[in-house]
């Protein structure tokens, strides 16, 4: 009777030991899962940076149209100024050639901005459109990095308190965009575990 308790004991002792073992390929599978996701983080806020550099770029064109634009409204405001009034002649003879010209010279910078001023619309709806996108895009990232981070912290539970410490990591960030945030995600998971 002895012997059979001492097998039992024995078989307990080999099931503790093989439960880190089997807590590993989870482990890896669930740092793998987090690479990728970590890889296509650091790949969009990559994207995330292009995209604010080309708004970056196009806000000075943007501003430099504007100034004409509201050059061109007020000059067209002094001529209305201009040409109202009743006048005797040769005053109203010169005013209306003076004014169908004028008239005539500012409609004519207006339609040289008019393509401008549409290159720079398209140009920022674009970049707004491709803002929305790469917002989409991570919002579903984080769906996935929660996800991940759920299948560590199972993978981790299954493993002794002294070993959760050493192997309870995400994988080292991919770039330099995900550091800060792999840092503030290791620092939390160590002290979750720490709770369990």
């Amino acid at each position: 009777m002895g012997r059979g308790i001492a097998l039992a004991s024995l078989a307990m002792g080999a099931l503790l030991i093989a439960a880190p073992a089997a807590a590993q390929p989870a482990l890896e599978g669930a740092k793998s899962e987090l690479a990728g996701t970590l890889s296509k983080i650091e790949g969009e806020f990559i994207n995330r940076e292009a995209i604010d550099m080309n708004a970056a770029d196009l806000e000075p064109r943007i501003n430099a149209l504007q100034a004409q634009i509201e050059d061109l409204n007020r000059r067209y405001d002094d001529l209305n100024a201009y040409c109202q009034g009743e006048f005797e002649e040769p005053e109203y003879s010169r005013r209306v050639a003076y004014c169908d010209s004028t008239g005539a010279q500012l409609d004519t910078l207006k339609a040289q901005l008019q393509p401008e001023l549409e290159s720079v619309q398209a140009q920022a709806a674009e970049i707004q459109r491709r803002g929305a996108e790469s917002d989409a895009v991570v919002d579903t990232l984080k769906e996935e990095l929660t996800v991940g981070l759920t299948h560590l912290v199972l993978a981790c539970l299954e493993l002794p308190l002294d070993q959760q410490k050493q192997l309870c990591q995400l994988p080292p960030a991919p770039g330099p965009r995900t550091l800060d945030m792999v840092a503030e995600m290791n620092a939390e998971l160590s002290g979750d575990l720490l709770q369990q």
